[in-house]
This record gives C-alpha cells, sequence and structure tokens, in this order.
C-alpha cells in the first residue's frame, strides 16, 4: 500500500513546458479528491439520518471555488511576491505526503481516483497545500499590507502604554503565569481565569531574553545572556512585537525570581483570503 504510494510520488512530474492543466479537469481531479475523504468520514451514530452524498454537502460551485482559491493564490505569489511555485517544490510536497502520511491507505485511494496521474497529483493535491503555505508566510511578513495597521497600534500605545489602560486598545486581552520549573514545552492549564506555562531553564532564559530586550533604550545592546527578572518593568506594555498571525504587546504585571504574570493585547492579522478582493486583476 505504501509502495504505490511512493510509486506515485517518485515517477515525477512532466518536463517544465508541458501544457497547462484544464481548469475543468481540476475540477474533476478536487471532486475525485474530495470523494475519497467523505468516503472516510464517519457519520455520527447518534444522527437518526443517512449520510448525505457528496454532492449535497459540497456542490459543483464549492468545487469551483477551491480551484479558484489555489489557482488565485498562485497568482498573487508570482505577481505581487515574485514568488512562483516550482515543480520540484510540487515534487517535494507530494513525496512528503508519501513518506508522512498517518493515512497511507487514503492517500493511495486518492492517487487511485486521481488516475495514478503524477501531473493530476502534483497540480491537484500538492499545490493547494503549498501554495496556503507560502502565501500566508509571504503575506503576514509585508509591510506593504499591515504597516497601517501597526502604525495604528503604535500611536494607541503612546497614547495608553501603561497595563490599567490595556482595555483601550484595540485587540484581545489575555494573561498567562510563567512558571520556571517543568518540561519544555508543557502545555497551559487554566489557573483562575489565566493560563499557566511551564518551561524548562532554557526556555525561561529564552523567553526573558525576548522580552526585556524591547524595554532597552533605543541604540542599547542586546539583552544580557543571564536575563534577570529584576530588569524587567511592571505595568508598562513593550514595543509591538510580530507573528505569523498577530501584532501583540507584552506587560509584567507581577514578578518573582521563578514567576511572572504577563499580560498581552493581539491583534490578529486581516486574513491573506482579503487578497482576493485585491488580486482578481491577476487572473
Amino acid at each position: 500500500m505504501v509502495l504505490a504510494c511512493v510509486v506515485v510520488a517518485t515517477v515525477g512530474l512532466p518536463a517544465t513546458g508541458a501544457s497547462p492543466l484544464e481548469f475543468e479537469k481540476r475540477i474533476s481531479a478536487q471532486s475525485a479528491i474530495e470523494g475519497v475523504y467523505w468516503r472516510h468520514r464517519t457519520w455520527p451514530s447518534d444522527n437518526p439520518g443517512e449520510k448525505p452524498t457528496l454532492g449535497q454537502v459540497l456542490p459543483e460551485s464549492a468545487l469551483r471555488a477551491k480551484v479558484e482559491d489555489y489557482l488565485l493564490k498562485s497568482k498573487a505569489l508570482e505577481s505581487l511576491w515574485a514568488r512562483p511555485i516550482k515543480d520540484e517544490e510540487l515534487q517535494a510536497e507530494v513525496e512528503r505526503m508519501a513518506a508522512s502520511s498517518r493515512a497511507p491507505q487514503v492517500l493511495q485511494e486518492i492517487f487511485a481516483a486521481l488516475g495514478d496521474d503524477p501531473l493530476l497529483v502534483a497540480e491537484c493535491l500538492a499545490r493547494p497545500l503549498v501554495v496556503d503555505r507560502l502565501i500566508r508566510d509571504a503575506y503576514a511578513h509585508d509591510p506593504r499590507y499591515h504597516l497601517p495597521l501597526q502604525t495604528g497600534i503604535r500611536q494607541s500605545l503612546a497614547r495608553h502604554g501603561s497595563v490599567a489602560d490595556a482595555m483601550r486598545l484595540d485587540g484581545e486581552y489575555s494573561e498567562a503565569d510563567w512558571v520556571l520549573g517543568g518540561k519544555p514545552p508543557e502545555r497551559a492549564r487554566p489557573l483562575a481565569g489565566r493560563r499557566v506555562i511551564r518551561m524548562d531553564l532554557d526556555s525561561w532564559r529564552g523567553r526573558l531574553a525576548l522580552l526585556q530586550a524591547g524595554f532597552q533604550p533605543s541604540g542599547a545592546t542586546t539583552a544580557q545572556s543571564d536575563p534577570s527578572v529584576e530588569d524587567l518593568p511592571v505595568g508598562v506594555f513593550g514595543p509591538i512585537q510580530e507573528d505569523d498571525g498577530s501584532f501583540f504587546v507584552q506587560a509584567v504585571l507581577e514578578k518573582e525570581s521563578a514567576r511572572l504574570r504577563v499580560a498581552a493585547v493581539a491583534v490578529i492579522l486581516p486574513s491573506y483570503r482579503l487578497l482576493k478582493a485585491a488580486s482578481r486583476n491577476l487572473r
């Protein structure tokens, strides 16, 4: 079973320059893929009705929307970020799926449903995954789309920089207890409405260093190799930080030698799907 997946994965794509895959063929391939997933979806035993057909839960318009979505993202990556998807990237994704799938029998059925055609597998199964991963990263770190939001947060912080004014900031407020002592990373547990995040020494020092660096004066040297809780101010938000999904600021509310209570306000980045509105002329 696994061997069948590997065979398809290692056949490779046709030589560069092959004619583009027709849109209707992509629709048919998407229907075949969704059909395999739907056959393996368990229908709840406590549901009195019969399991509906795929067409009842996923009409053709939805299939078309899925295909249009990954094609538009591909165009956006190429036109907005000069980042076309390469054949070898699609091939690598197929090989990754074949090597690490937790349900190889389902993957085998999908390959079979696509006629064991390497081009269909790469374009209709691998491309949506690759393009989604790449566009999330490109969009999340592109200041063209987030600079106005970041500027607004910075201006708001200038007016409301203390924790007492946290509710005046636009964003989601949360608190967590950072505790030195535990296996890295230990899942956070709720305690009195807060998360408790236990860390080993390396994780603790790493988080302290990042937190402390944000409070250093402009032009100061980087945080010391062994950061101290004593160097952290209390009740004041640090500078804006960014991850793949949000801008956020943090402040220390309480501190002890091996415990910090940390407040955070996070502003979720607008979904990269908003690129659709700005990129429709790319089709």
